[in-house]
C-alpha cells in the first residue's frame, strides 16, 4: 500500500495507515512492479539526479566544448524525466485513483452521499455498468480539460515571456 507523493509512491506501514485522516487517498501503487514496468520506473527514477549531475558538471567545466556535451546530456536526461513523470501519472497513479474510487463506491464507503446507492445493484452490492462507464467518460473528459488547461497555460506564459504576468 503507498501514499500518493510527487516524487514517488512511498510504503506506508499499517500502523501509519491508520494515522493518517480519513479523506487521504492511500493507493496501491506498486514500488518496484516487476519486468518492463520496474525497468521503466528504475531509470526513471534516476534519469533527474543524472540530469543535475550532468548540469553540476557543467558548471565546473572551463572547455566550452565540453560544456555543451554536458548540456546536452542534461537537457536529455532532463527531458526524459519530465516524459517519464507524465507516464507514470497518466497510466500508473492516474488509474490507481480511478480505481480506489471505485472500489470505495462498491465498498460502501461513499453511501453517505446523496444519490450514491442509486449507482450501486442493490442484488451485488456492485457498481452498476452504466455508472462506471459515466464515471469513467467523466473522469476522462475531466482529466482531459485539466490536462489542456495546463498545456495553454503554460504555452501562453512561455509566449508572454519572463516578466509578463
Amino acid at each position: 500500500v503507498a501514499v500518493l507523493s510527487t516524487t514517488r509512491a512511498l510504503t506506508a506501514p499499517s500502523a501509519v495507515r491508520r494515522s493518517l485522516p480519513r479523506r487521504t487517498m492511500v493507493l496501491s501503487v506498486e514500488e518496484s512492479p516487476e519486468g518492463f514496468r520496474g525497468r521503466i520506473h528504475e531509470v526513471g527514477l534516476g534519469l533527474k539526479e543524472r540530469g543535475l549531475a550532468y548540469r553540476n558538471r557543467m558548471s565546473e567545466t572551463p572547455n566550452v566544448v565540453s560544456k555543451v556535451g554536458l548540456a546536452c546530456g542534461a537537457t536529455a536526461n532532463l527531458a526524459l524525466f519530465t516524459v517519464y513523470r507524465a507516464y507514470r501519472g497518466f497510466f500508473v497513479i492516474l488509474p490507481a485513483v480511478f480505481l480506489e474510487v471505485r472500489r470505495k463506491l462498491e465498498r460502501d464507503e461513499l453511501k453517505s452521499l446523496d444519490n450514491v446507492s442509486d449507482d450501486l445493484d442493490p442484488k451485488t452490492g456492485k457498481l452498476k455498468l452504466r455508472s462506471a462507464i459515466l464515471m469513467n467518460i467523466g473522469a476522462a473528459i475531466f482529466t482531459l480539460v485539466v490536462l489542456l488547461r495546463t498545456a495553454v497555460a503554460a504555452i501562453v506564459g512561455r509566449l508572454a515571456g519572463p516578466n509578463a504576468k
